[in-house]
């Protein structure tokens, strides 16, 4: 499987329809550049303010290139406000896609991007544990107040996130940290990921494993804030609401609110957006605060025996590791992506690597991401981590170079 890139085409959609009749069929016209059509998701971003491509896909619609059906899905962006189509082209094939309306879509599609939650009925709280009961999937949850660590209510734990490549999963509790589920296949694994107890997936399995050890960290990517002296994670809060916004199969996406977050002498209601996107292995983290503090953090576990590195192109820098720091004591890379015009310096403390920010109009986002050794076609250096890394940057400065 080739390394497919994300892409977001935001620009001149107007220019991109053509051929429109008074039939069924529209097609759309996409001019590829072979040095970056390797493969991606597009992306035809805010839908409402292009009337033809709106009324095409107001009614049911399929996409196709060269004839054949290729995965599509309509997703809604709470922070943008807006609805985008997102289309899975084939890497052998450059040819323009067709939508046609009027024809329900098939359910046969790969799915390469999956996200799921699911909670214990049946049982009850018993200090602070949940006995009994057996595991469904649900759409959202309030957190208990019962519930923390270990309660054994919330299978693996929190919600869960993958992509054909990676997957991931945060801790839905005061420990708020993302923590990396490694995948030795390309298939969908987390359903069945937990639902035989919540040792199992600590070992190595044919699918794979939980390979990464978050302890008192922020694991990868998760919510901080800079103290002046270490980070904290979102432990202190009223309550927690998650919901699963899109399960597949091309992007997947979480929303948790966490009301009356404090930390220090600061409060304030703050809105998580998570997201992943097929064939890659960066999550996006947006976030949505009622009254942002001044500053706030994310970063990474701090492993003095892996590799450090930082590396600058345009408006982003990405800084991680890499090095034998999975569970399984493989070489295991970690990476955090942040915008430049957001820095406000990096530190570390016991525990991690931090990156500290500032929230711009109430709001910030990065992305995180990681590399494990034993993956399916998988990075095992860290010149090909750096390599990866590079091309990621590329896209994110030229996300409309098509």
């Amino acid at each position: 499987m080739n390394n497919f890139k994300y892409f977001i085409l935001s620009l001149g959609l107007a220019s991109l329809l053509a051929g429109c009749n008074s039939g069924n069929q529209n097609t759309l016209k996409v001019k590829f550049n072979e040095s970056v059509s390797d493969g991606r998701v597009f992306e035809f971003a805010n839908i409402e303010n292009n009337k033809q491509l709106k009324d095409i896909i107001s009614k049911p619609f399929i996409v196709k290139q060269s004839e054949k059906e290729i995965p599509s899905q309509l997703i809604f962006d709470p922070v943008s406000k807006t609805h985008s189509l997102l289309i899975y082209p084939s890497i052998d094939n450059k040819s323009d896609f067709t939508v046609e309306t009027g024809v329900n879509p098939s359910t046969n599609y790969t799915t390469m991007a999956h996200a799921e939650l699911w909670q214990k009925v049946g049982g009850q709280f018993v200090d602070r544990k949940y006995i009994g009961g057996q595991f469904i999937e649900v759409d959202s949850v309030r957190v208990p107040d019962e519930c923390t660590d270990h309660s054994f209510f919330i299978k693996y734990e929190g919600p869960g996130w993958e992509s054909n490549l990676v997957g991931y999963r945060f801790y839905l509790d005061w420990r708020n940290a993302n923590d990396i589920f490694g995948k030795r296949t390309e298939k969908m694994v987390l359903e069945n990921v937990g639902q035989d107890g919540y040792d199992s997936y600590h070992n190595l399995n044919e699918w794979g494993m939980d390979n990464f050890k978050v302890g008192e960290s922020l694991g990868i990517g998760s919510i901080g804030y800079w103290n002046g002296e270490s980070a904290e994670r979102v432990a202190k809060t009223d309550s927690i609401i998650c919901k699963i916004l899109a399960k597949g199969p091309i992007r997947a996406m979480i929303q948790t609110n966490y009301y009356g977050w404090q930390t220090n002498d600061f409060k304030t209601n703050l809105t998580s957006f998570l997201s992943i996107d097929a064939n890659t292995r960066l999550t996006k983290q947006t976030l949505v605060f009622d009254n942002a503090p001044a500053t706030i953090c994310t970063g990474m576990i701090k492993d003095t025996t892996c590799q450090q590195f930082k590396i600058t192109d345009g408006n982003w820098t990405a800084f991680g590791d890499w090095g034998k720091q999975s569970l399984n004591n493989d070489n295991l890379g970690l990476i955090v992506i942040v915008k430049n015009s957001s820095i406000i310096d990096f530190k570390t403390d016991k525990n991690n690597y931090v990156v500290v920010l500032k929230p711009e109009n109430n709001q910030a986002s990065w992305y995180f991401g990681s590399a494990w050794e034993l993956e399916t076609n998988a990075i095992t250096s860290k010149n090909e981590f750096e390599t990866y890394i590079k091309k990621e940057l590329a896209l994110l400065n030229n996300p409309d170079s098509f």
